[in-house]
């Protein structure tokens, strides 16, 4: 569907889509570079990794909390699966833009000029070794949930800045994407970046690798927070597509109605869900 869309639009047109979906680019520290160049196939193995992961290249003494913060989060991260590889702890979130259903993980906006504001949503879906339909099942739920947030930041943030992220671990994956409002009835959706979690030292070598990508998803979350910080609320008079409550199972449901095998509630089909490319 975005390919039919992007034909249809002339060059400026096409541009102009392109920096509203433009994400923020970061540029990487020597230090960083040296930390995570270290990681070659030579050495990703029980033996060299628990004293790789807690070597520093930050000049001793000279250890500054903003210059060498993406060393600090790489080396924290890379620590931390060093000693245990296996997958954070499971809490889940009830959240009232999302009605009753829970959300695995959430992640709110913290010390904004007007309130506290939900901008990602995370979904653990058994992480390593996920059914398929688990994995579709939380994928729609992600979905809904997401344009439900996006729609009430709209209310009183412009579609040039509402930005709505989720996550989600499904198969030793994670799946980073961001939800965007481009026009009244039509929602695009962005593959950020997609991190195969290590689950044994053999992977430390990609997983390092795509630290990258993580801290330029950093920048920009930290940037469309900036950005939200500086609008003062106002009815933005956005006009959104209204997401239905999702209908309530019923115990013979499975019996006497029909279910796509990807809907996350009988009788719905992911077809039916609002325009999202």
């Amino acid at each position: 569907m975005q390919t039919e869309v992007i034909k249809s639009l002339n060059t400026n047109q096409i541009d102009w889509i392109n920096k509203f979906l433009s994400k923020k680019v970061w540029n990487q520290t020597r230090e960083f570079q040296q930390y995570i160049s270290q990681f070659n196939e030579g050495v990703c193995d029980r033996v060299h990794i628990p004293v790789l992961v807690r070597e520093s290249f930050v000049p001793k003494g000279s250890f500054n909390s903003y210059i060498h913060e993406a060393h600090d989060i790489a080396q924290q991260i890379l620590t931390h699966f060093s000693v245990r590889l296996k997958a954070p702890r499971r809490d889940r979130v009830n959240y009232p833009d999302m009605k009753k259903h829970k959300i695995d993980g959430l992640t709110k906006i913290i010390n904004t000029t007007q309130k506290n504001q939900t901008i990602i949503l995370i979904e653990f879906s058994f992480c390593r070794r996920t059914p398929q339909s688990k994995e579709d099942n939380n994928q729609i739920k992600l979905y809904r949930n997401s344009m439900r947030t996006l729609n009430k930041l709209l209310q009183s943030i412009s579609k040039d800045i509402a930005r709505v992220y989720l996550i989600q671990f499904a198969n030793g994956l994670a799946k980073i994407k961001y939800l965007v409002c481009l026009l009244s009835l039509i929602y695009i959706l962005q593959l950020f970046t997609c991190i195969k979690i290590p689950v044994s030292f053999d992977d430390f070598e990609q997983f390092a690798k795509k630290l990258v990508d993580l801290m330029e998803w950093q920048v920009d979350v930290l940037s469309t927070v900036r950005k939200m910080n500086k609008v003062t609320i106002r009815n933005t008079h956005n006009h959104i597509t209204s997401l239905q409550d999702t209908p309530k199972k019923k115990k013979e449901a499975k019996k006497n109605q029909p279910s796509s095998p990807k809907s996350p509630c009988p009788s719905r089909s992911i077809s039916e869900l609002p325009s999202l490319i």
